[in-house]
């Protein structure tokens, strides 16, 4: 696990994408649950609760037309 990123524009983007994807999977983030960030912060992960369990989301940033590239 890697530190937060030290940009704050960063930090939002990734925490707005973050609660955009768990909502688009009908996932809630758990609110005590620490955020596992990854590699220059291209990577934020963290609990989310579904209708079934309880389950880990992580997402990546990459650049436009990079996508499904490696890390």
């Amino acid at each position: 696990m890697f530190s937060e990123p030290d940009d704050p524009t960063q930090r939002d983007r990734m925490h707005t994408a973050f609660t955009q994807a768990a909502a688009n999977v009908d996932a809630t983030p758990e609110p005590a649950a620490a955020h596992a960030w990854g590699h220059n912060g291209r990577t934020l992960g963290a609990l989310v609760t579904t209708v079934n369990s309880r389950a880990w989301l992580r997402i990546v940033e990459a650049p436009q037309g990079k996508q499904g590239g490696k890390l």
